[in-house]
């Protein structure tokens, strides 16, 4: 069921909308099913009513795990799959397992690992079916594997067999698709500033031949099926964005990963968007540093009392500074922040900074019960570079030549004698003493 816009207001405003505790209660799939419905954390996804037996999911929105922040973005479905099925043209199975287990880890990777037994419900043919449901980071990865365990197994059981899974998206009747084969994204396609549903990126990885995805914009239903597959993989990412060109933003990067999706399960994003830049610095290591960054605000932030307005409660930080430098965030009069970065670098490179801003009573949206209302996060990522100290050319320490090496003539710049005359006239001298000497040594005898 749609939601209503969350729009970018004072907090005194958005207080208003907190949904009451009935309205947080989880929706149940279509039909009852057995197992145990789980809220699970991940690093950046909040995964509402997890179901241990079916691999159902209730809903997700984005919320940084650490912080404790809900994104701009929330209700990415209302329930998928529902259900996962097989059929062979004449009969049809929805998936229940037999035998469950999980490993929930709260701020990290979540598995949940089923299997299923078809029984009677085909006339020709009995199935085990293994689901491993994987939440990780911004990602879900539903992994089935199909094995025909009949009492006379046939490749043309499998060959005939069909498989796939029904999904209602969050977006309802104002759903956008994209479709590339096996991979789609998916989205409200929202006018106007301010983010609602979070953009959907799916592929799908089959050994069976894949018949499409049988959507249709306008509508919130998302329907793909595989013929003659033992193994179907479903990864699915889920990325928030802000109020500034963030829809166009994530939509694009969605796009950007959307084929490769299998190999990046398990990455965190922040919200996708323009709406604070923060200019890069350029440091040297061991010179004292104590500077502004250079800011800049998109227009969109002042839409509706503005992000800044000092009525709003907005806090600000710096992760990622390289070691030895440290922020300080000062709150203008006007709403705004002067960012300082202050200390002594001590290591050279190049290094990946974001400056951070939520809101801390944001409130409204489906925060997980007895959360704070921490919510609506900006970021602003810039490189920091930092240049090694320079360092003196060295001196070679005088020598003394080894013996038999000709040591070169050193010109007297004061006279233009050169050391070889001096080193002649040296002896001369020696000679003329020695020869008086003598001669003095004959008179007196």
């Amino acid at each position: 069921m749609k939601k209503p816009l969350r729009p970018l207001v004072s907090a005194t405003v958005v207080a208003t909308m907190a949904l009451s505790a009935a309205g947080l209660a989880l929706a149940a799939p279509a039909s009852a099913a057995p197992g145990q419905y789980h809220d699970v954390h991940t690093s950046s996804v909040f995964w509402e009513g997890v179901n241990d037996h079916t691999g159902y999911i209730n809903d997700a929105n984005p919320h940084n795990f650490a912080g404790d922040i809900r994104g701009w973005s929330d209700d990415a479905f209302d329930s998928i799959p529902d259900p996962f099925y097989l059929r062979d043209g004449v009969n049809s199975w929805d998936f229940v397992a037999d035998d469950a287990s999980s490993v929930i880890n709260e701020g990290g990777r979540s598995v949940f690992t089923m299997t299923g037994n078809t029984g009677g419900a085909f006339l020709t043919a009995t199935y085990d079916v293994t689901l491993v449901l994987t939440l990780d980071g911004n990602y879900a990865q539903w992994s089935y594997t199909i094995t025909d365990v009949s009492v006379v197994v046939d490749p043309a059981h499998l060959a005939a067999l069909t498989v796939g899974f029904e999904g209602n998206l969050g977006s309802d009747n104002d759903s956008f698709f994209s479709v590339n084969g096996s991979t789609m994204v998916s989205d409200d396609n929202a006018v106007g500033p301010f983010a609602n549903d979070p953009v959907i990126g799916y592929n799908i990885v089959t050994n069976g031949t894949f018949n499409g995805w049988n959507v249709e914009d306008g509508t919130g239903y998302v329907q793909p099926t595989v013929t003659g597959a033992s193994q179907f993989d479903l990864t699915l990412v889920i990325v928030d964005y802000e109020v500034c060109n963030g829809l166009e933003k994530a939509r694009a990067f969605v796009q950007s990963i959307v084929a490769t999706l299998p190999s990046t399960m398990g990455a965190s994003y922040d919200a996708v968007g323009s709406c604070v830049t923060a200019a890069p610095l350029s440091l040297a290591v061991g010179t004292p540093v104590n500077q502004d960054l250079v800011l800049t605000l998109d227009a969109g932030l002042e839409v509706n009392d503005g992000y800044f307005n000092p009525a709003n409660p907005v806090v600000a930080s710096i992760d990622g500074l390289p070691a030895g430098l440290t922020d300080a965030a000062v709150r203008q009069a006007d709403g705004t922040f002067l960012v300082t970065v202050t200390g002594t670098p001590t290591e050279a490179g190049t290094f990946l900074s974001t400056l951070r801003f939520h809101m801390t009573s944001a409130g409204g949206g489906d925060a997980p019960e007895g959360s704070p209302a921490n919510a609506l996060p900006l970021t602003a990522p810039f490189t920091v570079t930092v240049t090694a100290a320079a360092t003196p050319p060295a001196v070679p320490p005088a020598s003394t030549p080894a013996a038999g090496v000709d040591v070169p003539k050193v010109e007297l710049a004061a006279t233009g004698f050169d050391g070889q005359t001096a080193g002649l006239l040296g002896l001369f001298v020696m000679l003329a003493g020695v020869t008086l000497q003598g001669m003095r040594r004959i008179r007196r005898t």
